[in-house]
């Protein structure tokens, strides 16, 4: 039997052959379980994202479903700030310096962390230039201190330099599926639309505690993060084109919903973002 079988593979073409073997190698398991994890995470956050997205709507109405839009946009600009384009970077030394992974994501963090704190000192004063009003200012303060507890997102770079996408990705759903139930609790109970801003804030602290939780139980410990000078200088040298792209990409994506805002107001906003 074994003899016939290696008489089969003697008459495959040499390409299908190499793509059998490929197949059945180890290697090509665990990167396609890996990319599955992350493929699956995305499909069941588009969906739910989407349903959760209509019940809030329908919910909020027009004008506060707008001034909701406009804080999640404005801050989404000024998100650079906050991930300084470090992901792909980090991602990359990472996998090039396994051993040193404590200096990589202490000092990452801690970049992304002062970032975070310049983005809500930026976003403050120009709410406050732009649109005085309370309520916006409000709102744009809330969506924006989010950004502090995704600095913990470093985890996640790490999981997926180590091919271990399904970590994260559960961390990511654990984090949806309890900003999503918080949601719809705001609903049940007739909640403010500020109420709202805070589920932003409740998921990116969900997501940080589960990623730092599953980095524990991985061997690991955030406490052996350590911040190196020369290190910050070099990660800030590699990251910041990849900033700039994703600025002006948020910008182009981003900037019509606040237009819309300055010119019309928040109820024409609420359409358009719908």
């Amino acid at each position: 039997m074994k003899k016939k079988r290696l008489l089969d593979r003697a008459y495959l073409p040499s390409g299908e052959l190499r793509l059998i073997d490929l197949m059945k190698s180890s290697g090509f398991r665990k990167y396609l379980a890996n990319t599955s994890w992350m493929m699956g995470e995305k499909s069941i956050r588009l969906g739910i994202n989407l349903i959760i997205g209509i019940i809030i709507a329908r919910y909020l109405g027009p004008r506060d479903y707008g001034l909701l839009a406009y804080a999640i946009s404005f801050v989404s600009i000024f998100g650079v700030m906050s991930s300084l384009g470090f992901q792909d970077v980090l991602i990359r030394e990472l996998i090039k310096e396994g051993d040193k992974r404590e200096e990589l994501l202490g000092t990452t963090f801690l970049l992304r962390l002062a970032g975070a704190c310049l983005l809500l000192l930026t976003v403050a004063i120009i709410s406050l230039m732009v649109f005085p009003d309370k309520s916006s200012i409000t709102m744009v303060m809330i969506v924006a201190s989010s950004h502090i507890f995704l600095s913990f997102n470093v985890i996640e770079s790490f999981f997926e330099s180590k091919v271990k996408a399904r970590i994260s990705s559960r961390s990511l759903l654990i984090a949806l599926l309890g900003s999503s139930v918080f949601k719809i609790i705001l609903v049940m109970i007739s909640a403010t639309v500020v109420c709202f801003a805070f589920s932003m804030l409740v998921e990116s602290m969900i997501l940080s505690i589960c990623l730092v939780a599953f980095y524990h139980a991985d061997g690991n410990s955030v406490l052996d993060w350590k911040f190196l000078r020369g290190r910050a200088i070099s990660l800030l040298s590699d990251s910041w084109p990849l900033a700039v792209a994703w600025l002006f990409a948020m910008a182009y994506t981003r900037v019509d919903q606040i237009m819309i805002k300055y010119l019309l107001g928040n109820q024409e906003l609420g359409y358009y973002a719908v």
